[in-house]
């Protein structure tokens, strides 16, 4: 920097400070806006991957829910079947 100072005698220390003041803050100003958004992009991945698993969930209670009815579908007939044998064996 001294160097510098001989070339352009005009500039002195005060507002050399200043110029390195202003190009810290627009450093730390660019960092924080890379961070900013690395945590927008972050959550919205996020948000996608819990959507994603919400549908998940509900095609799979979905098919539990068909199950279910098969279930009881077969459930019914083993009833009825019973049923019939008990009668079968009355005669």
């Amino acid at each position: 920097m001294e160097k510098q100072l001989k070339f352009f005698p005009a500039i002195n220390q005060k507002t050399l400070q200043k110029a390195k003041s202003i190009s810290l803050s627009f450093v730390f100003l660019v960092f924080l806006l890379i961070i900013m958004i690395s945590f927008i992009i972050a959550t919205l991945n996020f948000g996608n991957k819990i959507q994603t698993l919400k549908n998940n969930v509900s095609v799979l209670n979905s098919r539990i829910s068909d199950y279910n009815t098969k279930i009881q579908t077969v459930n019914t007939e083993i009833e009825f079947y019973k049923q019939a044998l008990i009668v079968m064996e009355e005669d």
